[in-house]
């Protein structure tokens, strides 16, 4: 059985604009969750799910490459974690049946 961290990190927070990119300490807050994901590279995928490119960008530039890009429909307060790895794993279908046609 494999196990991955997942991610959401959407742009639209209600309450904090661009919540996820706010410095905290001179670091962006996703940052910090990215930190402890890198410490199980080892055992675990990590999969970030997001709608914003600047939160693509920062990922990327800090090794992971596995970015669930999120649809608006997905980045919706009342978006469920459940609807967001149902999609994951739909678009990981879609991959592989591309990959064998």
């Amino acid at each position: 059985m494999s196990f991955l961290f997942f991610i959401p990190a959407r742009s639209g927070s209600k309450r904090i604009k661009n919540k996820n990119l706010i410095r905290l300490n001179n670091k962006p807050l996703i940052s910090y969750t990215l930190d402890v994901c890198k410490k199980f590279k080892n055992k675990f995928d990590t999969v970030i799910s997001t709608d914003d490119n600047k939160i693509k960008k920062l990922c990327k530039n800090q090794g992971f490459t596995k970015i669930h890009n999120r649809s608006a429909f997905l980045s919706k307060d009342t978006t469920s974690m459940i609807d967001l790895v149902i999609d994951y794993l739909k678009s990981l279908k879609k991959i592989e049946l591309k990959r064998y046609k």
